[in-house]
């Protein structure tokens, strides 16, 4: 069995603790009396916590815990499982876990999320790892707990409005408004009303959605219009959906259904066509035109105009509307769309003209018509570097590159690490000064300062701004960021131990070099094998920090206890501790010890 040597007890065992956001790692461990004549280890291993960061509710996605056998003997997985909280959103298995995990080893803990409920869900994770004997029996074990945690987000599917046009008094006509699952998940209608309805002018009276209606699919709410009165009405269509298979509305979407009520016979003075202008990105702008046409039998003179519902969106930005406007004759009203938000905007253009009868009274009438666009957010890239092996306690540096692939400028307005290795990442410097034009593109400099050892992985959320009219618009994206982090190295000589008789001790000097990029510190040493009671470590140099290429010496000592002349073999093992990393992470490295009884 090993036997510690003079290694400062006020000393903390490493491992990946450092990047691992401090005080959510934890450390357990479980001593076993060992037999007499040998000494008693401990199961001693680390664990990682993971965040998910958000998931849309009814989906899935796997995480991995790392486990490092901090023991001095191999460890074999027995069990892992979610325990407090929204446990039952969480799934553990054993991952890669699957043999053996050797002293200073990793290996991953696999965790699926699924959550079935919007906002933040949060588990403990329990993972237990053992000692097994020569016959494969678990003779030593301990359990280690960590945090999980993520966000479940709704589902998400856009409503349009619709328009029945003109309908005379007491006739029917028909407005449909479109339903499109924009969502990575199938949704199922919930629920479907009307407010706002005045003498019962609109009714709904089919549902084309299929249950579920799936990803990216589209279907159609239809009301019926029946006026009871001339002029303009509208009602407000609510649709709520849920996620297939549950019982909770998750998400609900307004819109407006527009008719107007005509006299029976009556021809309308003039008509105005409606306008879609599709999608336009916000802080940019699209024009169309309204069409007037003058369909009474006298010229008319065009009066004024304004908006209904609009949300500032819309303006009237020209009119070739000559005067008069004659009988048959058409003319165009220009109308300008420029989103300050994403979403859809609807809004109702009303137009005044007049005519002078036959009694030379002057005639005023009104035509309106529905204006619909949607405003879609701009949009950029992240492309992230990469970032080499990077020794424990040194540092290396990467970009990302931002590319602006909107219409529009956005400017930078934060930058963000998420996950479990957050120590390890940090912003260095930024090229993304000022706004970043359409099209171009900026670089963050990432320096990776890695606190523990293997993979290490962060996603970078960076977010970008716009502001239309007062309106700032906030996009964001996110992108994974992946460096190694390795043990510094150094090394040790074996000693010159003279041959000597019998409880006649010699001494001889090992001498240790800092092969490696950081400053170490000696903390201790291990002797162990076929005759570790015959050797020792009595003294050294090695004294404060070890710069890289310094060196410094230990002087072992061979006491031999055997009967008669021969050779003795031990092995010693030294640790270091990387200068500046909190908690503290060791490295080590062993030499074969040799001495000779005469």
């Amino acid at each position: 069995m090993p036997r510690m040597g003079n290694r400062p007890a006020s000393r903390a065992r490493g491992g990946r603790a450092g990047a691992l956001l401090g005080a959510l790692l934890a450390v357990a461990t479980v001593f076993v009396a060992a037999p007499a004549g040998a000494v008693s280890q401990d199961v001693h291993f680390t664990l990682t916590p993971i965040f998910f960061g958000s998931v849309v509710v009814g989906t899935s996605t796997t995480g991995e815990s790392v486990v490092t056998n901090e023991s001095a003997v191999p460890l074999h997985y027995i069990s892992a499982s979610p325990g407090t909280g929204n446990a039952a959103e969480f799934h553990a298995s054993r991952g890669t876990c699957t043999g053996a995990l050797a002293p200073e080893a990793t290996c991953d803990v696999a965790v699926v999320f699924a959550p079935n409920q919007k906002g933040l869900r949060a588990s403990t994770l329990t993972v237990k790892f053992g000692e097994k004997n020569a016959k494969g029996t678990i003779i030593k074990s301990a359990s280690f707990n960590t945090s999980l945690r993520g966000h479940g987000v709704a589902p998400t599917f856009t409503l349009s409005g619709g328009s029945a046009g003109n309908v005379q008094v007491h006739q029917l006509g028909v407005a449909q408004a479109t339903i499109t699952n924009t969502s990575i998940v199938p949704l199922t209608i919930h629920n479907v009303f009307l407010q706002g309805v005045i003498h019962n002018d609109f009714r709904v009276t089919l549902n084309t959605c299929p249950k579920p209606v799936l990803p990216g699919g589209s279907c159609s709410i239809v009301a019926t219009f029946k006026p009871y009165r001339t002029g303009s009405a509208s009602a407000t269509l609510n649709v709520s959906m849920l996620l297939a298979g549950t019982k909770a509305s998750l998400v609900a979407r307004q819109s407006t259904l527009t008719g107007t009520g005509t006299l029976a016979g009556v021809t309308p003075p003039f008509v105005l066509s409606p306008l879609n202008f599709g999608t336009v990105t916000v802080g940019t702008s699209a024009s169309g035109s309204v069409v007037l046409t003058n369909t009474s039998t006298h010229n008319e003179t065009y009066l004024k105009d304004w908006f209904r519902s609009n949300s500032g969106a819309y303006s009237l930005t020209g009119n070739n509307c000559p005067s008069p406007i004659v009988p048959g004759s058409s003319c165009d009203l220009t109308i300008t769309f420029a989103p300050a938000a994403a979403g859809t905007h609807n809004a109702t253009l009303v137009v005044q003209v007049t005519h002078v009868n036959t009694k030379l009274v002057t005639v005023t009438s009104t035509s309106q018509t529905s204006l619909t666009g949607v405003g879609v957010n701009p949009d950029f890239t992240l492309t992230p570097g990469t970032f080499p092996a990077t020794t424990i306690g040194a540092s290396s540096d990467g970009q990302v590159t931002v590319t602006n692939t909107s219409l529009v400028p956005l400017s930078l307005s934060g930058v963000s690490f998420q996950g479990a290795d957050q120590s390890s990442w940090a912003l260095a410097g930024s090229a993304c000064v000022g706004p970043i034009a359409p099209s171009s593109a900026c670089t963050l400099n990432v320096a990776f300062s890695p606190h523990g050892q293997g993979t290490l992985s962060i996603t970078i959320d960076v977010v970008l701004d716009l502001t239309v009219r007062g309106h700032v618009t906030h996009v964001e994206r996110r992108a994974p960021l992946t460096g190694k982090g390795v043990l510094p190295t150094f090394t040790i000589s074996a000693p010159s131990l003279a041959a000597t008789p019998k409880g006649v001790p010699v001494t001889g000097t090992a001498a240790l070099t800092n092969t490696s990029a950081v400053s170490l510190s000696y903390a201790g040493f291990q002797i162990t094998g076929a005759d570790p009671s015959d050797f020792t470590v009595t003294g050294t140099t090695c004294s404060g920090l070890i710069a890289p290429a310094g060196t410094c010496d230990l002087t072992v000592r061979f006491t031999p206890s055997i009967s008669s002349p021969g050779t003795e073999h031990a092995s010693l093992k030294v640790i270091m501790d990387i200068a500046g990393i909190s908690p503290t992470i060791t490295t080590t490295d062993n030499r074969q010890l040799t001495g000779q009884e005469s």
